[in-house]
């Protein structure tokens, strides 16, 4: 793993980039010289684009790699050009779960909750279970559901700590959190209009062997 830093400054640019993708970074950000302030360079939009493409470079490969490693481990199917298309298909299907798979290399995720109750419409029209999975870089995956979905002899084992969600547009799943998940180890998240469970990826995978109570 690579990192670019800023020459005069010494910032960071881009951090942990797999060698197998260094030079077409490098060639991304070659388009535009960097010898400007450090300061200039983070507020101009310019410079802010060739960043986040040469991190869509990375994020893709991460990203399929992700899907592919979800669907077989449910048994599942990926869909193809999933989110690329009207209608927006989701990442992993299988006949009981509706999943999209989330990934990033940084130490946190900000979770859409209007993309999260969408999903969870999406699924409940097909008789799904909707999962939205989220990998943090160096950490062990957390999946999202409703808390509806399981039964109380499915929890007896588990600590639920509750955490209220005060913003209407997202929230961030850091990688403290993906820490503190375990199987014996969940966190109630309550919404406006929705309560659901972040839960680790090892229950995630019983109840989407198990399928719908």
């Amino acid at each position: 793993m690579y990192n670019i830093t800023h020459g005069a400054s010494g910032l960071a640019v881009l951090i942990d980039i797999p060698e197998k993708h260094l030079e077409v970074v490098r060639m991304i950000l070659g388009r535009m010289t960097w010898d400007r302030p450090a300061r200039i360079i983070y507020y101009e939009t310019r410079y802010r684009n060739l960043i986040e493409e040469a991190m869509a470079i990375t994020t893709r490969a991460d990203s399929e790699k992700q899907e592919k490693r979800i669907e077989a481990d449910v048994d599942g199917k990926r869909q193809p050009a999933s989110g690329s298309r009207w209608g927006f298909k989701r990442d992993v299907v299988t006949a009981s779960v509706l999943i999209e798979a989330k990934i990033t290399s940084k130490q946190s995720y900000r979770l859409n909750l209007r993309d999260l109750s969408f999903l969870r419409k999406q699924a409940y029209s097909q008789g799904k279970i909707p999962a939205y999975v989220v990998s943090i870089f160096g950490h062990e995956d957390v999946a999202v559901i409703p808390e509806q979905e399981f039964g109380k002899e499915e929890l007896s084992d588990a600590t639920i700590g509750t955490m209220e969600c005060v913003s209407e547009r997202g929230l961030t799943i850091t990688a403290d959190m993906c820490v503190r998940v375990t199987k014996n180890n969940l966190i109630r998240l309550k919404t406006k209009h929705f309560t659901y469970l972040i839960i680790d990826y090892e229950r995630f995978l019983e109840k989407a062997k198990k399928g719908v109570s």
